[in-house]
């Protein structure tokens, strides 16, 4: 039976999709933890960069990540604007599945976020994409690939 107080309860599927999240989401920020604190720069590089020569959209997502890591939250914005917000988001989204999961209820308050979730990735893209053309017109890759933090 739905309670609407407490929103309705977890689907084994559901939960099954929310302990995966988590369990991604602690993988993906113990990596960025570990290249963050140890300096190690990361073996990861930017496909688009190597065989075009032409910065993806998420280049410098990774020093961001990084300087947000080392508390220069300056920098991190500086590498990529989205660096912080992705972060910020992706921590609320763990924090919210982490509730769901551990009470197995639907947190109702945000049904409404949910429905709109098509409106609010496209409004986000869009203006991923204007930062990315914007960066592109104002040169910002070349300093960015010279700066070797």
């Amino acid at each position: 039976m739905k309670n609407e107080q407490n929103g309705r309860l977890l689907s084994p599927q559901e939960r099954y999709e929310h302990l995966m999240f988590m369990l991604l989401f602690v993988l993906g920020a113990g990596v960025v933890l570990f290249f963050g604190w140890t300096g190690t720069r990361s073996p990861l590089v930017c496909p688009s960069m190597t065989l075009l020569g032409v910065p993806c959209p998420i280049c410098g997502m990774t020093r961001s990540f990084r300087s947000m890591v080392r508390g220069d939250l300056a920098m991190a914005f500086h590498y990529h604007l989205f660096g912080p917000l992705l972060a910020l988001g992706m921590l609320g989204r763990f924090v919210w599945v982490s509730w769901e999961w551990w009470w197995d209820r639907r947190l109702h308050w945000l049904d409404g976020l949910v429905q709109r979730r098509w409106v609010l990735l496209w409004a986000l893209v869009t203006l991923w994409l204007l930062y990315f053309v914007w960066r592109l017109s104002m040169g910002a890759f070349v300093t960015l690939a010279h700066d070797v933090r």
